[in-house]
This record gives structure tokens, C-alpha cells and sequence, in this order.
């Protein structure tokens, strides 16, 4: 069985030191993030080597709604590929969400030209239907399952199946940036009764981030969050559970030390928003990634858990 690679795109949130654990190839597809003029700010870098995660969020809130983002230009992804495949080696890319981005459908035409230089090759596109850690959680299965023997097939079929089981769990700070760069399906609906109200969102169906509800009073905000978690979540003493913050890293360690407690994970990584979600997510997230429940069409399983978070605390 031939070897296989695994791509990640720069909307997912996991750094160098966690892809070398897990053997994910160190390069990644780097999306481009655009100064509020059209000039190129930066290549997005999960690693924040580029610049601070404290300076990038201040630019990005200072300009709400003006940074743009887009994908990795196919070319650049072609080059990637390309170097793998003339290794003799498959490739498995696992691109954030096309709910909310292009870069599935750039990945899947740049898969097309690499394998016209390269017959043998096999190189499968994952669209995660996620974003941020997310996409990390798929990549760690991704890399259990090859170490375990599985083929880039079976492994293709697992990450499509168990998309529809990961969720998102924590408020977001700063609402007013939210409204402002219309990323957050639903959020509109909020704006105007924001004063002291925190909306919390989980993935929907199609790859989007959507309100489930919202909070009032900040006190009740891990509470409900925790409950929440706890209605959707399956084997958490098996799970590896990510909590991704856009400038809120004290948050997350609060955060982390919670969801330990009630949950016992196997291990919990702390990681910073990427550039290029961070870009539109802004400053002010802090949220725990998981397995659970599958996602349904019309959200009920997720509503649901809500409602009971609300009514007991």
C-alpha cells in the first residue's frame, strides 16, 4: 500500500509542533489576506511567524469588515502536490469548510492538473465542512487511521462520515465585529439587542457557523457552554478536544481547566485562531472543538441541547 501524505489548508488551526506529532505535512496550502486597500497583507501562517497573534488581531479589529481574505492560488497548490507526487507518494488535503470558502473547489481543480504530470498519483479532497480546529480534529483521525493500516480510501470515507460529528462550543466577545463582517450565518438577527447578549454558534449542515442562541450575563456564559457540550458529546476519555481563541489565551486556559474537570479528555490543545479565519471570525473567540452527536438538516439535536442548557443553569 503506497504512502500517503496529508495537506492541510491555513483555515485550520494546528501548529508545527502538532503537525510533526501527528506526521501532517509540515507545508500547507497558505490562503492570502488582503489590507483593507487590495494590497496583500500576508500569506496566512498557522504559526504565527509572520506576526504576533496580539498584533494581528489589533489590526484586524481596528478594520472590522474591511480585511479580505481568499484562497491559495492553484498554482501554489499544484507546486505542493506536485513535489509529493514525484515522491511516489498519495495525497489526502483537508480544506476548511466550502460553506464558507473556495478552496475545496481550487484544491480539487489543482488535484486534476498535478495528476495530468502524474498518472499514478491518487489524491483525495476532503472538504471538512468545519473551520478552525475542526479541521485539526479530522487530521489527527486521518493519521491514527494510516498508522493503523488504513487506506486513503478508507480514510477518505471516515473524515466525510465524522464531520457531521464535530461541534462547536464558547461565546464570542466582541459581537459589534461579528455583525460587522457578516461570516456568522444569522447573526444579523442579534445585532441591535447586543448590550451584555453573547450569541454561541455550532456548525450547521452545510459547513456554516450559525447561532444556536444566545446568552445573557457573562456569568452563565461556561456554564451553559459546559452543558451544552456535555448534551452533545460522545466517549470524552477517548476524545482530543481543541480550544481555539482569537486574543483570548488566559480565556482559553480558564476554559481548558473547566473542560477537564467535567470531562477528562485524553488531551486538550489550546491553539490560536488562524490568520485566515481570524481575519473574519475577529478578535473575542474562545471555543472547544469535539466529537458528538451527528449534525442534522434542521439542527434539532443542537437546539435542543440548548434549550436544556438554558433551563438548568
Amino acid at each position: 500500500m503506497k504512502k500517503f501524505e496529508i495537506i492541510l489548508d491555513s483555515g485550520a488551526d494546528m501548529p508545527l509542533e502538532l503537525r510533526q506529532k501527528y506526521d501532517i505535512y509540515p507545508e500547507i496550502f497558505k490562503g492570502i489576506v488582503y489590507n483593507p486597500d487590495g494590497s496583500e497583507m500576508l500569506r496566512a501562517d498557522i504559526d504565527y511567524q509572520n506576526i504576533s497573534a496580539e498584533n494581528y488581531f489589533a489590526i484586524i479589529k481596528k478594520n472590522a469588515g474591511k480585511i479580505k481574505t481568499s484562497f491559495t492560488p492553484i498554482g501554489e497548490m499544484v507546486t505542493i502536490m506536485d513535489k509529493i507526487a514525484k515522491e511516489g507518494k498519495d495525497i489526502l488535503v483537508i480544506t476548511i469548510s466550502s460553506g464558507i470558502s473556495g478552496t475545496y473547489g481550487a484544491a480539487i481543480e489543482a488535484s486534476e492538473l498535478v495528476k495530468e504530470d502524474n498518472p499514478d498519483v491518487n489524491i483525495k479532497i476532503v472538504d471538512s465542512l468545519k473551520y478552525s480546529s475542526g479541521i485539526a480534529i479530522l487530521a489527527i483521525r486521518a493519521s491514527e487511521m494510516r498508522l493503523q493500516g488504513a487506506s486513503i480510501e478508507e480514510v477518505e470515507k471516515h473524515l466525510n462520515e465524522l464531520r457531521y460529528q464535530i461541534h462547536e462550543s464558547g461565546p464570542m466577545d466582541d459581537l459589534m465585529f461579528l455583525a460587522k463582517s457578516g461570516r456568522l450565518k444569522g447573526v444579523k438577527a442579534f445585532f441591535g439587542q447586543m448590550v451584555g447578549v453573547r450569541p454561541l454558534a455550532d456548525f450547521n449542515f452545510k459547513g456554516e457557523n450559525e447561532p444556536i442562541g444566545t446568552v445573557k450575563g457573562k456569568d452563565k456564559v461556561d456554564n451553559i457552554c459546559l452543558t451544552y457540550m456535555e448534551q452533545l458529546i460522545e466517549n470524552p476519555l477517548d476524545q482530543i478536544i481543541f480550544i481555539s481563541h482569537s486574543n483570548r489565551y488566559e480565556k482559553a486556559l480558564k476554559y481548558q481547566e473547566l473542560i477537564q474537570k467535567k470531562f477528562n479528555p485524553k488531551a486538550i490543545y489550546i491553539t490560536n485562531l488562524s490568520q485566515s479565519c481570524g481575519a473574519n471570525v475577529g478578535p473575542g473567540l474562545c471555543a472547544a472543538f469535539y466529537i458528538g452527536k451527528p449534525i442534522t438538516p434542521d439542527r434539532k439535536t443542537q437546539l435542543d441541547a440548548f434549550a436544556y442548557a438554558l433551563k438548568v443553569n
